[in-house]
């Protein structure tokens, strides 16, 4: 499985995951919650504040749990052979550019998205689910991580999400 989405650094596939590369780790997440309480206190929107204090509680979990998880299951990068070791330090049995750009996804789409019309709503949530397999991909394609590696961040990121947005509704 893993051969089948090892990349070749070359065409549309290539730039593709530059891209996640880029934009995929755990700094779009801060970038994204400084953006929306930023618009939210200037601009005087209470759903953009309420949208970065979710995300926010969202992206301090998912650090936390991420981190555990690759300390836990302290897997070497396929392209450092992939060797699995347990609770040491930099490790990356869980993907941390999966977890981070999963986390955006239930705070922007329950809190932000709320508002919105059916049809924007529908293609936020899409975009963002795409946007989440997208880096989940590339680190595939970059021989960063196993398949595992990426469903463990990806399910880290979802959970943490959903579980401030459930929060937030509580409150």
């Amino acid at each position: 499985i893993h051969d089948f989405f090892v990349g070749d650094n070359m065409g549309i596939p290539e730039f593709f995951a530059d891209i996640a590369r880029m934009f995929g780790d755990g700094e779009i997440v801060v970038a994204a919650v400084f953006l929306s309480l930023l618009i939210g206190f200037v601009g005087r929107r209470r759903v953009f504040t309420e949208t970065g204090l979710v995300l926010a509680t969202a992206g301090v979990w998912c650090a936390i749990f991420t981190l555990l998880g690759q300390t836990v299951l302290a897997e070497a990068r396929p392209d450092e052979g992939g060797v699995m070791a347990f609770f040491a330090l930099n490790g990356h049995g869980v993907s941390g550019h999966a977890s981070s750009s999963a986390v955006l996804f239930w705070p922007i789409y329950s809190v932000l998205g709320e508002p919105l019309k059916k049809v924007w709503r529908t293609v936020l949530g899409v975009f963002l689910l795409n946007w989440a397999f997208l880096v989940a991909w590339s680190r595939m394609w970059d021989n960063k991580h196993f398949l595992w590696n990426v469903i463990l961040g990806v399910t880290v990121g979802f959970t943490m999400g959903y579980a401030a947005v459930k929060a937030w509704r509580i409150n």
